[in-house]
Parts: C-alpha cells; structure tokens; sequence
C-alpha cells in the first residue's frame, strides 16, 4: 500500500468530530471492556467490604437499622435522591430530605442503608436510643469537655491509646500509638490563647482620672457593689511622693 502510494502526494486533514456527519470507525466499533474496568470493581467492592466490617455494630442492629430506614420517609426520600439524582437547588428538594441537602455529595447507598461517607445515617426513630448510648461513655472522657475537639483526654495520653468503654468502637483505634506531647501542649496553648483573645475582644484602655473626674467606690472594705458616688482629688501619679 505504502509503495503505490509513492507516486503521489497525499495531505492528511483533521477533521474534528463535531464537524463529522457520520461517526468514524472507532466509535462504531468500540473495543470490550479491558481487564482494569473489572479489577476497578473489585477494588471498589473490597474496599466496601473493608469499611462494613470495620463498622462497631452487630447483625441485628443492622437487619433494625434496615427496617427502621425502610420505615422513615426522609430517609426512603433520600435514598431516592442519592440513586435518581438530587435537584440543582435546595427549595426543589421535597421538605422530608431538605435537611441532608447540604452534604448530598456525601451520601452513598449500601445494602439498604444510607451512608454519609464511612458511616451510617441513623433514622430517626433510633436517634435518641443512639445518643443515650453515646452519652454512657467513661466517665473520665466525658467530663473532659475541653479536650473533645482534640480526641485525646489525660488518660489516654498517659495509657497512648484510647480507653475501651462499654460503647462499641473500631478494634484500630484501640491499638498503642505514640502521643506527640508537644503538639498536644501547643494545642491547648492555641486554644487557651484563643479563650483569652475572644474574652478580652470587648475590653479596652481606659483613660487615667483627672481631678474632678466622678466615679463609684465601695463603703467598707468586703462590701459588694460600688455605690458609693465619689469624686477624684489629686492624681496620685502626679503627688508628691514625700
């Protein structure tokens, strides 16, 4: 083919597809799926299979949590969404599954339940049995209300590892880890300063008494409240000191 066309000059031209009337040859024949496609499944499964079993709850708390989803309408409206397709704008969404407009991007559908990220979206029938059951924690954890936000509590740092509690929790999160002890000690540093900075953002300078200023003292010395009307006489600052 090559040699007879030797004799001639030929010039290619590009011809883009959107000015094409027909479809070339390639899109009329695709090739089969390639064997990465499958392997792409199969990672995708197994790494389901992997956040399923890691979750710290047993087969009959999930066949419940099957029926009680099944059962509660914004989650049944949800799932509906999450697989059909949500609307572009939140005042389209039907008010049963506005409130889980915010984070769609994040929802998945599994086996029946309704996933946000790597965890369970609770109906809300079992709400407050879930938050009774969160609350009944170690009671040296939950009264740390100051470290929640870092996810450590003074017995965890002093054991390295997070405590076993009677609530269920991922078997990784209890194996020894090392404790960085400076970034916890300049975390709560940060945050003391940060304390201080929105306590004190309402506070100014007061300008120094002068002569004639008016102002409240106190009657007697342990006495609370300054009722006591008062004017400025001398500037201490400016008396003579002997």
């Amino acid at each position: 083919m090559l040699i007879r066309l030797l004799r001639y000059k030929p010039v290619a031209i590009h011809q883009p597809g959107k000015m094409m009337v027909t479809s070339d040859t390639l899109s009329r024949s695709p090739a089969a799926c390639s064997q990465e496609t499958s392997n792409l499944h199969e990672d995708v499964r197994f790494h389901v299979s992997m956040v399923t079993s890691s979750w710290p709850v047993s087969d009959g708390k999930l066949r419940q949590l099957k029926e009680k989803t099944q059962q509660d309408v914004s989650l049944r409206t949800a799932i509906n969404y999450t697989v059909m397709g949500w609307p572009m704008y939140k005042q389209d969404v039907m008010l049963a599954a506005r409130d889980l407009f915010d984070f769609r991007n994040e929802l998945s559908l599994y086996d029946g339940l309704l996933l946000r990220g790597d965890k369970i979206v609770i109906p809300y029938s079992m709400r407050k049995e879930i938050l009774d059951r969160i609350h009944d924690g170690h009671l040296g954890i939950t009264k740390c209300r100051e470290r929640a936000n870092q996810g450590v509590s003074p017995a965890e740092l002093a054991y390295g590892r997070r405590l076993r509690t009677t609530l269920p929790a991922v078997p990784q999160t209890l194996s020894p880890r090392p404790v960085n002890h400076d970034l916890i000690r300049n975390r709560d540093t940060a945050n003391k300063a940060l304390q201080k900075k929105y306590f004190d953002r309402k506070t100014c300078h007061l300008p120094d008494l002068e002569p004639g200023d008016q102002g409240l003292l106190k009657k007697r010395e342990g006495e609370k409240g300054w009722n006591q009307p008062g004017e400025v006489v001398v500037n201490v600052h400016l008396a003579p000191t002997s």
